[in-house]
């Protein structure tokens, strides 16, 4: 189940890709512009439930990691050193309520479950160089590469809302938004083999140089070994916040454009770990014979730790952020019900209070559309480095949505595609009686 979680690679983007740029998303913009005042569809929003999820299929990692492991073909490095990345989505909100207090502010609450899986294996070519050291003769050569690093965050959020009217002034309107988190930690998990180099030449293995580090909180380890789901065993606290900018067309009923910002994701939860160490190894000469038995990561960390004087230090306690997101947008009017949106994302992964480069993303998003109250129809395009260009549809039927982030893309790559993105929400808006 490990390796599964190692091998299995996904992060937080943007939930509901295109949905959550519309002006009647109300509760479902929620991660993406954390103001919902001036996007609430009605008096009162009522979430019922709604997913997220993006399925994976063989090709996405080059092998399909379920059925590898169960039949027993995962024996050695060899199997697992090919390049490894993918992009895999998970957000599910449960029953949330918003209602607007009044014709200037909102209140809300809000209850999701949240994922974060990332790995990537480097196509460093390990398992060939020791698998082939014997053919190498007396000519001396080197290996250097980044090998593996993997990174599980599970959590949940119950979120408190305000969100009201700041400033209106003729045609111009600026809104603002505040959501207090508490978190409950799921687990988190943490791997990273990095900075492996060694040298060999005539049966000697030198100026060996690797750093490997490895935490799991007692949460993970529990669901691994009895499957055990945990829930309120870990309390963090967090906030997203973001403000909006409308200037409204001469009428006042809609918008000609707006600019947005928002932060989404600010809070830690403590965890109490099962296992955490981080070892680091320098040695000058080692004997290749030392190596002759490993065909796995197991054996080549227990070949290590018998050869060699490590430097290992351990912890029993981890602070770890959640991922955190910095979106800027826009958003204009074309024509009558035609829009266009356009934004930016920065996507910072962490692992305890330190931040991974590796596993963080830019984000680009363009999503024309047309919509009005009961109807929208969505085509959002979407570019990170894990993805390249994504495109999908989504339609919206008074108070049902299901679409893709990307659907043309799956069909379009057919037997090559690697992913699929789908979504469904469904929820409930009620406006007040009028006298």
């Amino acid at each position: 189940m490990l390796m599964l979680l190692i091998l299995t690679t996904s992060a937080y983007s943007q939930p509901w890709p295109g949905y959550n740029t519309s002006r009647y998303s109300g509760l479902h913009s929620l991660p993406y512009q954390p103001e919902i005042h001036s996007v609430m569809p009605s008096d009162w929003d009522i979430n019922v439930f709604s997913a997220n999820l993006t399925f994976f299929n063989g090709n996405f990692f080059g092998i399909d990691p379920m059925q590898e492991i169960t039949d027993g073909n995962i024996n050695g490095v060899g199997d697992v050193t090919k390049q490894r990345t993918g992009f895999v989505n998970a957000v599910i909100q449960f029953p949330s309520v918003a209602y607007r207090l009044n014709d200037k502010s909102t209140i809300g609450f809000s209850w999701g479950l949240r994922a974060l899986l990332i790995s990537s294996v480097s196509d460093g070519g390990l398992g060939d160089f020791i698998n082939n050291l014997d053919k190498i003769g007396g000519n001396p050569v080197s290996f250097s590469n980044e090998f593996l690093s993997g990174l599980v965050n599970v959590w949940s959020n119950y979120s408190f809302i305000y969100s009201r009217e700041l400033l209106h002034i003729n045609r111009h309107k600026l809104f603002g938004g505040l959501s207090l988190n508490i978190l409950s930690g799921g687990g988190s998990a943490y791997i990273d083999l990095s900075n492996t180099s060694f040298n060999y030449s005539n049966g000697i293995i030198s100026d060996v140089d690797l750093s490997f580090r490895m935490a799991i909180t007692q949460e993970i380890d529990n669901f691994v070994k009895e499957d055990e789901i945990p829930l309120f065993s870990r309390i963090g606290l967090g906030t997203d916040f973001g403000i909006n900018y409308i200037k409204t067309n001469a009428t006042g009923d809609d918008y000609d454009f707006k600019f947005g910002f928002g932060v989404v994701g600010l809070g830690k939860v403590n965890y109490n770990t099962s296992l955490a160490s981080q070892v680091n190894v320098q040695i000058d000469k080692l004997a290749k014979s030392s190596f002759s038995e490993i065909e796995s990561f197991g054996q080549l960390l227990d070949t290590l730790s018998t050869n060699l004087n490590l430097d290992k230090t351990d912890a029993e306690k981890i602070s770890t952020r959640i991922p955190m997101n910095i979106n800027v947008y826009g958003d204009i009017r074309l024509y009558d019900r035609i829009y266009l949106h356009a934004a930016y994302t920065r996507q910072i992964a962490y692992f305890g209070k330190e931040k991974h480069d590796d596993f963080s993303f830019n984000q680009f998003y363009i999503v024309p559309r047309y919509e009005f109250k009961k109807i929208g129809v969505y085509l959002p395009f979407t570019y990170n480095k894990f993805l390249n260009l994504e495109s999908g549809l989504a339609f919206r039927w008074k108070p049902l949505v299901i679409g893709s982030g990307n659907i043309f893309s799956y069909l379009i790559r057919g037997s090559e595609s690697t992913n699929l993105d789908i979504y469904l929400t469904t929820r409930i808006m009620i406006n007040k009686k009028k006298k």
